[in-house]
């Protein structure tokens, strides 16, 4: 038996930098929309930018050059960007929010950037097991 609701409240929130709302209404049943900030490419310097780039902005190095807590999200093409929407440009590296320890991340490739490595659990892309942290092993 499938129950539906006659009414829900109407509610905004904003999440990771985009917005998620959620309406309803008795003809159309439950309606969930979940919006992603775009990748913006705001810094195409050498070095650190100017000011610490935030979620879903690139180009970075480092975690160093995100706000806050944000990590720098290595791509060597035009990977996604987890929580960010849109392809941005080939090798720009984005800003964004690791949801967990337990969420995969890019941090470097062939030991690139070298501050990055040895790699933590869930961070690629490591190679042999010299490019993983101590205990865990490729």
């Amino acid at each position: 038996m499938i129950i539906k609701r006659s009414a829900i409240l109407l509610l905004s929130t904003t999440f990771l930098g985009g917005s998620i709302s959620a309406a309803d209404s008795a003809a159309a049943g439950t309606q969930r929309e979940l919006q992603e900030p775009a990748l913006q490419n705001t810094f195409s310097g050498k070095g650190a930018p100017p000011n610490p780039l935030p979620n879903c902005h690139g180009d970075c190095d480092d975690d160093s050059h995100c706000e806050g807590d944000l990590v720098c999200f290595q791509r060597f093409g035009y990977e996604k960007v987890p929580g960010c929407s849109g392809t941005g440009f080939r090798k720009v590296d984005f800003c964004g929010v690791r949801a967990t320890a337990n969420t995969l991340w890019m941090k470097g490739d062939n030991g690139r950037p070298s501050r990055n490595f040895p790699l933590g659990l869930c961070e690629g892309d490591c190679d042999s097991d010299a490019d993983c942290d101590t205990g865990l092993v490729w």
